[in-house]
C-alpha cells in the first residue's frame, strides 16, 4: 500500500463523498420521520371525524324522527371529514415520507459501498489497488452519486404540493 495513494486527493474525495452521502442519508431519515408524523397528524383527526359522520349516519337511518342536532353533526363531520381528505390528498405527507426513506436507503447503501472499499484499501485486502483502479472506483461513485443526486431532484419536484 503506497503512502502517496492513501494521501492522494482522489482518497480524500471519495472519503468526501462518503460523508456527503452519511449526511443525506441522516437528513432523508430525519426528513421521513417528519413527513410521518405530520401523515398521522392529518390521518388520526380524518379516521375519528370519519367514524363520527359514520355513526351519526347510521343513527339517523335508524331513526324514526329526525333530531336537528345530529343533522347537523353529521354535516358538520362530514364536511370537517372532506376538507380534511383534501388537505392529506394535496399535501401527500405519507408519499413523500417513503420517497424520503427510499432515498435514505440509497444514500446509505452508496456511502456504505465507498466506505466498504477505503476500509479494503486500508487494511491491506487490496494491495494492487493502483491509482488507475482508484480513479475507475470513484468514476462509477460519482456516476452513481450524479444519478442519484437526480433522482432526487425529480423525486423532489414530483413531490410539490
Amino acid at each position: 500500500m503506497s503512502a502517496s495513494l492513501e494521501t492522494s486527493p482522489l482518497m480524500r474525495q471519495l472519503i468526501m463523498m462518503c460523508n456527503d452521502c452519511v449526511m443525506r442519508k441522516n437528513m432523508y431519515w430525519k426528513m421521513s420521520y417528519k413527513f410521518q408524523k405530520l401523515n398521522n397528524f392529518v390521518s388520526i383527526p380524518l379516521l375519528v371525524l370519519s367514524s363520527v359522520t359514520g355513526l351519526t349516519s347510521v343513527s339517523q337511518v335508524s331513526s324514526t324522527t329526525a333530531n336537528p342536532a345530529v343533522l347537523w353533526v353529521t354535516a358538520a363531520t362530514g364536511t370537517l371529514a372532506t376538507f380534511i381528505a383534501a388537505l392529506q390528498r394535496c399535501l401527500r405527507y405519507g408519499e413523500r415520507g417513503e420517497q424520503c426513506k427510499i432515498l435514505a436507503k440509497r444514500y446509505a447503501d452508496l456511502g456504505r459501498k465507498i466506505d466498504i472499499k477505503l476500509d479494503q484499501f486500508n487494511s491491506g485486502a487490496l494491495p494492487e489497488w493502483t491509482i488507475k483502479e482508484i480513479g475507475q472506483f470513484a468514476d462509477e461513485m460519482v456516476q452513481e452519486f450524479a444519478k442519484l443526486l437526480n433522482e432526487t431532484q425529480l423525486l423532489i419536484l414530483n413531490s410539490q404540493p
